[in-house]
């Protein structure tokens, strides 16, 4: 037991802070286990520890994994949220000619803006993970082989992060400026100290070369035909 009289001032702060934000009361023998945040009570059936840790992976850069806990956590300030929050403030997506609302998923993956180069990164990730898809990858649900975990988390969470900064700076991404990220993140990655980032550089390397020779191919027999 704590003695108050005795307890420094870190011990004081653990204490309310489990008691009063990150702890819970489970049963009648006082009892406490971690409280869930809204996504974990929303889809309980998600396995969302094994995303958060994903989320914040080793040698994922501070920008990155702070745009993914957003995305995890649904703060991102997409128009709907933005209504939900004021409903004054319109939720329709100003870039699309049928004003469709503009949720997370749409935001990243269906809108005009970026949907080419979202859905070019998705082909990319289904190399190593070929049952994700679009609602997967916006909660970082990747199930692929251990040696392949961190480039593909690395891919994802690059290219969605790059989508993302685009759409706040009112700009469009295409097919052409994603690839350009992620060569730019291969290039990186292969010079980098740690060997499991030039491992997932070059296994990167490899991934964009063959995806992007086979679809080359695939554009050149429909323009012959």
């Amino acid at each position: 037991l704590l003695n108050p009289v005795l307890m420094t001032g870190r011990e004081w702060y653990q204490y309310l802070l489990e008691k009063y934000v990150s702890l819970e009361t489970v049963d009648d023998e006082s009892r406490m286990l971690p409280k869930l945040c809204k996504v974990e009570e929303r889809e309980p059936q998600q396995d969302w520890m094994t995303f958060f840790d994903l989320a914040r992976s080793k040698g994922l850069p501070p920008e990155v994994k702070s745009f993914n806990f957003k995305l995890l956590h649904v703060l991102l300030p997409c128009k709907e949220r933005l209504n939900q929050m004021q409903p004054t403030t319109s939720s329709s997506c100003t870039a699309c000619p049928a004003q469709l609302s503009e949720s997370v998923l749409h935001a990243l993956f269906d809108c005009i803006k970026n949907q080419e180069a979202a859905t070019f990164l998705l082909q990319l990730v289904k190399v190593f993970d070929s049952g994700c898809t679009k609602e997967k990858a916006t909660r970082l649900d990747i199930h692929t082989d251990a040696l392949y975990e961190l480039p593909t988390i690395l891919l994802l969470s690059t290219g969605l992060q790059f989508i993302w900064k685009n759409r706040t700076l009112k700009k469009n991404t295409t097919l052409y400026m994603i690839r350009a990220e992620l060569e730019l993140l291969v290039c990186l990655l292969r010079k980098s100290r740690p060997r499991k980032l030039r491992e997932a550089g070059s296994t990167h390397e490899n991934t964009l070369l063959n995806l992007t020779i086979g679809q080359l191919s695939v554009d050149f027999i429909g323009e012959i035909n």
